[in-house]
């Protein structure tokens, strides 16, 4: 009964959690791109459509997946901590796949210099 109840509460917080990591994604996506791209590549801007065509779907996907198996374990086993701890989860997350597309960015790039 317990088991069942809570997998109930979970299904109806579902849209929620998409909803939540969806806006959390975009903000965090663009802000954070446009920063480290200025930082480490040195541009003025990112080269926008390169990256929503190509960057952010992986991006996105990957951040979901992430950010869904962790959403559905703190909802299971933190709620009281959940809001904090899928804050500095999703900072981290975006963070480091930010590190990935720009290392994948630069091999890219430097392959077709030479």
């Amino acid at each position: 009964m317990l088991v069942t109840d809570t997998w109930d509460n979970v299904l109806e917080l579902l849209p929620a959690i998409f909803i939540h990591s969806f806006l959390m994604f975009w903000l965090l996506a663009f802000t954070l791109i446009y920063i480290e791209y200025k930082k480490v590549i040195g541009m003025k801007r990112p080269p926008l459509t390169r990256l929503v065509v190509s960057h952010l779907t992986v991006f996105f996907v990957g951040y979901l997946a992430i950010g869904f198996a962790f959403g559905t374990f703190a909802i299971w086993c933190l709620p009281v901590f959940e809001s904090l701890l899928s804050g500095v989860v999703n900072l981290v997350i975006v963070m480091g796949l930010i590190r990935v597309l720009i290392v994948f960015d630069k091999k890219q790039r430097s392959y077709k210099i030479e």
